[in-house]
């Protein structure tokens, strides 16, 4: 018997097309969202865009705007560059070859770029501004093509724009050293460049938290092929479970991402005491696993009885088993 196709499956035939059903169907490829050529141009593009900016944040003097760091963030900076200085020789441990190599101009050239905080960075702004307009792309035909899209190829979508979001998010602060930065920017273009972005990644994340919420289903892939839009109709009484809870997290961190953006981009939000205090608290209680870990490795750090070291030990254990294997049974 022929496999049925799955476009012809009424979305009020879910349940007996998803999770463990003997029925299955088929379904086309779209190579406009799934093409080998669309995947890895987002992923050869969205890392080297990460590995330039985190170059830039450890190597490159002032090449990012330190005030969107924290403590954290600059010891891990001091910490690297440290280790680094440490590792590295000196031109008197080098063969006489190799030191005459360094002396040629394309290399001194290139170490110099290398060192340029603003030729690094707009390269950084040029991705940066690529890593939005190609996840903006993808939502879009995400959204447009939503009722014939399979949830095979809308959580490809989601999963790209995902990645685009989370390069774009690491960019900041080398964007707003670059391109935000009073002393160094045109009067006439520091706020049109600074608004044109800052609108086009809001509706960008609005896309995108949008694109989390049949991630959240107790459907969702239970049948690669079954249009998307089934799960927009099957809302009621099946978010629940590890899929609902992640899909909680995602659109957590997602609003912790979006914070920090308007803190980037509108300062006067970090001035602002009501939504500093506000921020705070979203900060604080997104803190919760990161302090309750320091309070166990403090209690298992101080001289108590070895029983009670091993109990908060496999307290911490515990905690990471239940993260790791929610994971685990979302995929």
């Amino acid at each position: 018997m022929a496999m049925i196709s799955c476009s012809d499956v009424p979305c009020s035939s879910l349940a007996a097309f998803g999770g463990d059903a003997d029925q299955r169907c088929s379904f086309n490829e779209d190579s406009d969202i799934a093409g080998i050529g669309v995947l890895l141009s987002f992923i050869i593009y969205g890392a080297v865009t990460f590995l330039i900016s985190a170059y830039i944040f450890f190597f490159v003097t002032d090449g990012f705007a330190s005030e969107l760091t924290n403590t954290l963030d600059q010891k891990v900076v001091e910490t690297t560059k440290s280790l680094t200085q440490m590792l590295r020789k000196g031109p008197e441990a080098l063969p006489v070859e190799y030191a005459q190599s360094r002396a040629l101009h394309w290399t001194t050239s290139f170490k110099h770029t290398l060192a340029d905080s603003d030729t690094l960075s707009q390269i950084v702004v040029m991705l940066s501004d690529q890593q939005l307009v190609l996840g903006f792309s993808m939502l879009i035909v995400g959204y447009v093509k939503f009722v014939t899209m399979t949830e095979y190829h809308f959580a490809i979508v989601s999963a790209l724009s995902n990645i685009s979001f989370v390069v774009h998010v690491s960019t900041i602060p080398v964007v707003v050293r670059a391109m935000f930065d009073k002393d160094k920017a045109d009067a006439k273009w520091y706020n049109f460049k600074r608004l044109w972005r800052a609108i086009a990644k809001i509706v960008f994340d609005i896309l995108l938290f949008i694109s989390f919420v049949p991630t959240g289903n107790s459907w969702w892939l239970a049948n690669y092929g079954l249009p998307t839009y089934c799960i927009w109709r099957n809302t009621k009484g099946n978010y629940n479970g590890v899929s609902t809870r992640t899909m909680i997290a995602d659109m957590v961190l997602l609003c912790w991402g979006v914070a920090y953006e308007l803190h980037a981009f509108f300062p006067i939000f970090a001035e602002d005491a009501s939504a500093s205090r506000l921020l705070e608290c979203a900060v604080s209680v997104l803190l919760v696993p990161r302090h309750l870990h320091s309070w166990t490795q403090s209690k298992a750090e101080k001289p108590t009885s070895p029983l009670l070291r091993y109990v908060v030990h496999l307290l911490q254990w515990i905690l990471w088993a239940v993260i790791v294997l929610g994971h685990v049974d979302q995929q």
